[in-house]
């Protein structure tokens, strides 16, 4: 047996890591919004938009709704809402 440590997603093939992907930057640029006007909308920090619509981060329950408040959108217009969950197991009936 190997000392080697096995990362979940090769442990199990079928239960692929999802992360919100973000949809806000290019929401934001068919529309001409800076992220200066939606920090000053929010009162989420500049930075932290950044990271967000560059999709290096994940938004709060809270930054999405504010988000979303300030856009007059939906939550599935600016994230990707859809998470791939694991497939059930099946009892043998």
């Amino acid at each position: 047996m190997t000392t080697e440590s096995i990362s979940s997603a090769e442990a199990s093939p079928s239960v692929k890591k999802q992360s919100l992907v973000t949809k806000l930057r290019y929401f934001l640029d068919e529309r001409g919004i800076r992220l200066t006007w939606l920090s000053k909308k929010t009162g989420i920090d500049y930075n932290r938009l950044c990271r967000l619509s560059a999709g290096t981060n994940e938004p709060t329950i809270r930054e999405g709704f504010l988000i979303k408040r300030a856009l007059l959108c939906e939550l599935d217009q600016i994230f990707d809402t859809e998470v791939a969950l694991p497939p059930q197991e099946q009892d043998g009936d």
